[in-house]
């Protein structure tokens, strides 16, 4: 593809030969929201346009904010291809055969399944005894907690290049449910460490 993103009649941002993955919301230096939405029926040699606001992401910081004209050239359409499932397939894995390769599968299967069921089993018994904990909880520790979880959250977020603004305005609203799970946490833990003892 190629990209150019034009504000009041400048160009802001000019990208050519870009692989673009249809599910990402990424184009070139661009994020688009619903950028699969935005491409769809556009064929090879043809270019769709359409206006965006420049977030804090853009590149050139002077334009952020601002109302741009975005153009997308589509050059080539790539589709991956299904592999065929046969011995050879499963070779590239390092197994013997197609059957060995499926026999691996639904031992893996068996093994998550068994696990997912011991996670819920131990969900219901840690709800149930948090449920019936009603013992008040010192506030300086919850708080602490919650606080910690909210940066832990926040740091997540802005490593997969999310905006600050965003993420901001995220953990906020996370805030109430941070507190209620720091809470839960620790009465769990009090538990535990009382039937330990």
């Amino acid at each position: 593809c190629g990209l150019k993103v034009e504000v009041d009649g400048e160009v802001a941002l000019l990208e050519e030969d870009l692989e673009v993955n249809m599910s990402s919301q990424i184009i070139g230096s661009l994020k688009v929201p619903d950028l699969e939405k935005t491409l769809v029926g556009t064929k090879s040699g043809q270019s769709t346009s359409f206006e965006i606001k420049l977030d804090g992401d853009f590149p050139d910081k002077k334009f952020i904010g601002k109302d741009a004209n975005v153009t997308i050239k589509v050059n080539d359409i790539k589709r991956f291809a299904t592999p065929k499932i046969d011995d050879e397939f499963a070779k590239q894995f390092d197994f013997d055969s197609l059957d060995e390769f499926k026999d691996k599968i639904k031992q893996n299967l068996e093994v998550m399944a068994k696990i997912g069921e011991k996670k819920n089993i131990i969900k219901q018994i840690s709800g149930k005894l948090i449920e019936n904990a009603n013992f008040e909880l010192p506030t300086g520790l919850i708080n602490s907690m919650a606080n910690d979880r909210i940066e832990k959250y926040k740091t997540a977020l802005l490593n997969q290049g999310e905006n600050l603004n965003e993420v901001e305005e995220q953990a906020e609203k996370l805030k109430d449910i941070s507190e209620d799970t720091a809470k839960n946490e620790l009465r769990l833990t009090l538990i535990l460490e009382n039937i330990a003892n």
